[in-house]
């Protein structure tokens, strides 16, 4: 790979970085125990029994911040906006908007090395679920994300939203998301606060276009980023970087093995990313039938959740295909391409892999 073909490869990982690290950073989806019955209050509800050595109930509703104990005490309008001046019109509009749960309900709790905090779990009928789901982050964060005055994290179930309020880190949620991964196979994410410094120094490095910095790091502490999600997708970004595919692959794989277990699983988001860079990994080793099993679940992944760089494994995906020549399931996958980015039609123009595909009349039509 050529330096300019290096610099936008770093230039794509640290952009997806920016754009994915924020979106999901305190929100997780949480499937149904049952697929025929959507998750309650009752399923998460933790008994005694259940507690482990060293963790316990709590007294009262202690919170890591005001916001989340004030909405479950007040959880109407006009209750938790009082002494907000709003224009009647907005007013208006901002209470059509704000949820109010059909059921709720609390449990505190306590580990030995932390401190209180409380689970603040809220049921919606189902044509309130999707306003609690916009309303949340903007209420506990608002524009800036979570914070370490505002570290609550958010997971959502169909019609269930649970408000985990403690500090970043604290054993008790730690323990609490654990039974959510292995009881219910909600991929509520870990907080790893042992490896935040080298993160920093990593993503920093990632920012910089330090290609060597980074490996070196991440290669001095590989035994402790083995079950890091994260620090796997990192290590495959810098392994493509410096035309180490088969390096790149063997870390984007891990990454996603420890995701999809649940042993560390990644904000979604970061799947979507895992998953493109993977399948470009593959399709420089020439592995064209495996990148297409696997940028076909990117694509899906990148739709859903209206990623910019979406239609970016759309394109790759189109490219798998013309390797195999698959000209149907190429010209759909191109098509798609280009109508979220105009830009992959000059790109496919003069991409080699689509030589064969120019020759045949309906991709000379699209790309007229």
């Amino acid at each position: 790979m050529g330096p300019m073909c290096r610099t936008r490869l770093l230039g794509i990982l640290a952009g997806a970085l920016a754009a994915m690290l924020p979106l999901p950073a305190a929100a997780q989806e949480a499937p149904a125990p049952d697929a025929r019955k959507p998750l309650t209050i009752g399923d998460v509800f933790v008994r005694s029994k259940e507690l482990p050595e060293g963790c316990r109930f709590a007294q009262g509703m202690p919170c890591a911040s005001h916001h989340a104990s004030a909405y479950y005490h007040n959880p109407n309008f006009k209750g938790l906006m009082r002494g907000l001046k709003l224009p009647p019109e907005l007013a208006a509009v901002a209470e059509e908007l704000f949820p109010v749960p059909a059921k709720k309900e609390w449990q505190s709790f306590e580990a030995d090395g932390g401190v209180p905090g409380s689970v603040l779990m809220f049921e919606f009928e189902p044509e309130d679920i999707e306003k609690a789901r916009e309303f949340f982050p903007f209420y506990l964060y608002g524009a800036d994300g979570p914070s370490a005055e505002h570290p609550e994290e958010v997971i959502y179930g169909e019609r269930l939203v649970m408000v985990l309020s403690f500090p970043r880190g604290d054993p008790a949620a730690e323990w609490y998301k654990d039974r959510l991964r292995k009881k219910f196979g909600i991929p509520a994410l870990r907080e790893h606060l042992e490896l935040r410094e080298l993160g920093i120094k990593v993503v920093t490095a990632l920012r910089d276009h330090e290609v060597e910095k980074g490996l070196a790091l991440l290669d001095e502490n590989a035994d402790e980023i083995a079950n890091w999600a994260f620090g796997q997708f990192l290590l495959g970004g810098f392994r493509s970087a410096s035309d180490d595919w088969e390096g790149a692959e063997q870390a984007y794989r891990r990454a996603l093995e420890l995701h999809d277990t649940l042993e560390d699983p990644l904000r979604e988001g970061m799947v979507w990313g895992t998953l493109d860079m993977l399948g470009s990994a593959l399709l420089e080793q020439g592995k064209a039938e495996a990148a297409v099993q696997v940028l076909q679940r990117a694509e899906e992944c990148g739709t859903r959740l209206a990623i910019e760089g979406a239609p970016r494994s759309s394109y790759s995906l189109a490219r798998a295909h013309a390797r195999l020549q698959r000209w149907t399931e190429s010209l759909g996958a191109l098509k798609r391409a280009i109508e979220g980015d105009s830009e992959h039609k000059a790109r496919a123009a003069t991409d080699e892999d689509f030589a064969e595909a120019r020759k045949r009349k309906e991709f000379q039509d699209l790309l007229r």
